[in-house]
């Protein structure tokens, strides 16, 4: 009994790690905005996956079946595609059939923090003027002439 709960736990497993949601790809003009820069090869066997295009999210599973988003702000990547197979982090290949997509790169875990995230105060690391009172500050500073600490 112990050893068919155990198989059926692991079967769950497998089936609820096996769907995961479509890869919503985003192409930017501009290497600058890009998570990630992948080249077009016209040979499956130099690339590291093989990509299908799928006309509707709710089609494309995992990472080897993308879906193109018109927005940045939605898509899971975005992609900027070069024409030089030496500046691309990733080499892929397209095909029409769903059967031969594979892919085992993570697409999402080259997504880049923006900028918004590193704009927001550090919290933790601000003085207020007591602490330069006690001295903390640099040598010959008094926080009590300070006007901007006022």
């Amino acid at each position: 009994m112990r050893t068919k709960l155990w198989i059926l736990g692991a079967a769950l497993g497998l089936l609820s790690a096996a769907s995961t949601n479509a890869l919503k790809v985003y192409k930017v003009s501009s290497e600058g905005l890009a998570d990630i820069k992948v080249y077009v090869s016209d040979s499956k066997g130099q690339a590291d996956c093989v990509i299908h295009v799928e006309t509707s999210a709710g089609l494309a599973t995992g990472n080897a079946r993308w879906f193109y988003e018109n927005s940045a702000g939605v898509a899971d990547v975005n992609m900027y595609f070069t024409d030089s197979a030496g500046l691309a982090d990733k080499t892929i290949f397209f095909t029409n059939s769903e059967g031969l997509a594979r892919c085992d790169v993570d697409w999402r875990s080259f997504k880049k923090q923006r900028a918004s995230a590193f704009l927001s105060e550090p919290k933790g690391l601000t003085r207020g003027p007591e602490d330069c009172a006690r001295g903390s500050g640099p040598p010959g500073y008094d926080a009590t002439l300070d006007h901007r600490l006022l």
